[in-house]
């Protein structure tokens, strides 16, 4: 990255090297906007050299953003770009120290996220009818999202090739482009053998694609159309509020930790840096850990 001493090169230079380095697409635009937001409260201030930067005026800033009525999650969502900016510019040796070290993060206990009973994702699955292509195709993504933990972009994402039912693993791509192989469980491979044997070739209409999973117009399937029909199913499941993409995650990480799994190895399988996301779910068992004591002797 070439150095900048004025904010608003910096936070460009940023930026861009952000994209570069295979941030999702996401992550660069909350960035974005928390940068944007904190350079107009530079401008204003009169603050248009990083040096000039200090730690007071990184808490007046955040006393800013708090008057605003803005959540304190959102407040330090959009504090999140500045540190990030001040702690490269510090290691890169552009400021001297990084003002934005001494600023406390403000840590909410946020509410525990919802997560589906087994029960009820056996239910979900159990939707679609497997009498016709959309049915078959559907039962099989998500049983994939379930079997694997995959972030729907992820299983979206995955091409015929990426699949192994021999061996029983898909190759999933997740942040930043970092590959890693999943087991596929047995009612997985049943749905997506299924889904393989005519459903998929129905959809195309002839056409060629790469894609595993095909629109019924006969293009890759989006995102979005994974959300749709997970509300039509959880509807009709009696479900509510639906199911998303992403509860099928947190369901399958706390299905396995309920379980027994070894959470290094659920890790693993999620495509996780460290330990430390998994606190959720984590978080999420020890309801029952809570009960099984009491259940015990111990708890006498």
């Amino acid at each position: 990255m070439k150095t900048h001493t004025h904010v608003v090169g910096a936070a460009d230079a940023f930026l861009e090297e952000l994209a570069a380095g295979g941030a999702s697409p996401k992550t660069v635009e909350a960035r974005r906007l928390g940068l944007i937001r904190f350079l107009r409260h530079c401008d204003q201030e009169g603050v248009h050299r990083v040096r000039d930067i200090t730690l007071s005026f990184l808490e007046a800033y955040r006393g800013t953003l708090c008057r605003t009525d803005l959540a304190d999650a959102t407040v330090e969502q959009y504090l999140r770009g500045p540190r990030l900016l001040l702690a490269q510019l510090a290691e890169r040796g552009v400021i001297f120290e990084n003002p934005a070290r001494h600023l406390a993060i403000r840590r909410q206990v946020g509410r525990l996220p919802r997560v589906p009973s087994e029960a009820q994702v056996r239910r979900l699955l159990a939707q679609p009818s497997t009498h016709t292509p959309l049915g078959r195709r559907d039962r099989a993504l998500m049983e994939l999202l379930y079997s694997t933990g995959a972030r729907v972009s992820e299983a979206v994402g995955v091409s015929v090739d990426d699949l192994d039912l021999d061996a029983g693993t898909v190759r999933l791509f997740g942040k930043g482009r970092r590959e890693r192989l999943c087991p596929v469980g047995a009612a997985c491979a049943r749905a997506l053998r299924l889904y393989l044997c005519d459903a998929r070739a129905r959809l195309l209409k002839g056409e060629d694609s790469a894609a595993l999973w095909i629109g019924i117009r006969g293009e890759a399937l989006k995102i979005q159309n994974v959300e749709v029909r997970m509300r039509t199913y959880s509807s009709a499941a009696g479900i509510k509020p639906a199911i998303a993409p992403h509860g099928l995650r947190r369901a399958m990480a706390t299905h396995m930790l309920h379980h027994g799994a070894d959470p290094i190895t659920l890790q693993t399988i999620l495509g996780h840096a460290s330990l430390q996301h998994l606190s959720q779910y984590l978080r999420l068992t020890i309801g029952d850990i809570r009960r099984m004591h009491r259940r015990s002797r111990l708890g006498e």
